[in-house]
């Protein structure tokens, strides 16, 4: 989109100057996006002149505005009447973005190796093809350049997406790029330990797969310290010794705790204790679904009921920024509020996508033998029967429970079979 904006000359009119505005709602935050400087017309003419003045595309604007700094009011001639907005016909935006290794390759071997990636922009006569390279998760594993070389640091799974430069915010698809051969131990994240805070408190929520239902109790403790897993992600059990000694009544979720405890994504809320019954935060599962997915991207902003000392700001400025959550309205994302099991399957959903997870879509089929399923809202009825299709979520025994809470234990064996794919 190309904007014009034209003065029209008088004879003997005095110099003008004026400037072009836009605004996003169409009556505030106006932003100027050009100035004529002063515009000196002729003394003398016999015919009309007009002056004009270009601009780049603007997107998502609803109102534009010129303003008058200068003209010849003691005339009764106009210095200033017409503006005219149009599509330049000779330039095209950018539709597609399609990203791909050179060759069809898709990983790296060798120590420090690296891979060039591809993005082809559709249309072919795009007026500006130029993208931006950007790792979605696995930023432990790899750096990537402006040029789009990806450079091995890790053993490990990174994801890359390239978006588009001219303003239409078209985003490729995200590649995934697998890299071995950098070290014996396959270390590449950072070690344990981790951000204060843990798991639990209450957040919306999702379905468990195994266990008792989503009731618990209300509530929810914050758990320890939460620590982020270094190195490659192998899939293999790793029990936590010594065990907690409050899981007897929920011997379904034992193991999954057990090995995400090991592995450092999940924390107790003491040294003995899991609390598996307490309900879990929208914050705290956010920051196990980072972790266990490893995602990562620049923060630049936050929601602004999300404290920058909260424990668990950089996993929800994450999860804002690749548009796994969205907030509760008003940038506001309420991170100790409790989660419901539906509202948990539609940030996992999301999740797994950019980080690359290949998911079969589940339709009402694959949900139809709980009682329950009825009671699904609307929004999360795809999220459910995708992750019920994976086997990610099994809910209890007949019932899927999608408006209760979701407790720790079954944050926790969701996460694990997350982690485990």
């Amino acid at each position: 989109m190309e904007y014009r904006a034209v003065s029209w000359y008088c004879k003997d009119q005095a110099p003008t100057e004026w400037d072009i505005e836009v605004s996003e709602d169409g009556s505030t935050g106006w932003t100027k996006v050009a100035s004529s400087g002063t515009v000196n017309w002729a003394e003398s003419s016999s015919t009309i002149e007009a002056k004009a003045i270009m601009f780049d595309r603007v997107t998502n604007i609803k109102g534009l505005r010129i303003i008058v700094n200068k003209a010849n009011w003691t005339w009764q001639h106009f210095a200033l009447n017409e503006l005219e907005v149009y599509n330049e016909p000779n330039v095209s935006i950018v539709g597609s973005i399609t990203v791909s290794g050179e060759n069809g390759v898709s990983s790296v071997s060798t120590k420090g190796g690296t891979l060039q990636l591809i993005a082809t922009v559709l249309p072919a006569d795009a007026a500006d093809k130029s993208v931006t390279w950007s790792i979605v998760s696995g930023s432990s594993f790899a750096t990537i350049n402006d040029t789009g070389l990806l450079t091995a640091k890790a053993n490990g799974t990174v994801t890359v997406k390239a978006t588009a430069k001219d303003g239409s915010n078209v985003v490729s698809n995200i590649f995934t790029v697998t890299i071995s051969g950098q070290s014996s131990s396959g270390n590449g994240g950072n070690n344990g330990g981790g951000s204060n805070g843990g798991s639990n408190g209450g957040s919306n929520g999702g379905s468990n797969g195994g266990g008792s239902n989503g009731g618990g109790s209300n509530g929810g403790s914050n758990g320890g310290n939460t620590g982020t897993p270094g190195g490659n992600q192998d899939n293999t059990d790793k029990p936590a010794v010594p065990a907690f000694a409050d899981m007897s009544k929920h011997q379904w979720a034992k193991k999954a705790v057990e090995t995400l405890h090991a592995e450092g994504i999940i924390a107790g809320t003491s040294a003995t204790t899991f609390s598996p019954g307490k309900n879990i935060s929208r914050a705290d599962f956010l920051v196990l679904l980072v972790k266990a997915l490893k995602l990562d991207a620049e923060i630049t902003d936050n929601f602004s009921d999300v404290s920058k000392d909260a424990y668990y700001y950089d996993a929800v400025a994450i999860a804002k920024k690749l548009g796994i959550t969205t907030g509760t309205g008003d940038n506001k994302f309420n991170p100790k509020a409790e989660i419901s099991r539906q509202d948990m399957t539609v940030l996992v959903v999301k999740a797994l996508k950019l980080a690359g997870v290949d998911l079969k879509a589940g339709t009402a089929e694959d949900i139809s033998k709980y009682a329950d399923a009825s009671k699904i809202s609307g929004y999360a009825q795809e999220a459910i029967s995708t992750l019920v299709k994976e086997g990610i979520i099994v809910g209890s025994g007949n019932s899927l429970n999608p408006k209760a809470n979701l407790t720790r234990a079954e944050a926790a064996v969701v996460i694990y079979n997350i982690y485990k794919k």
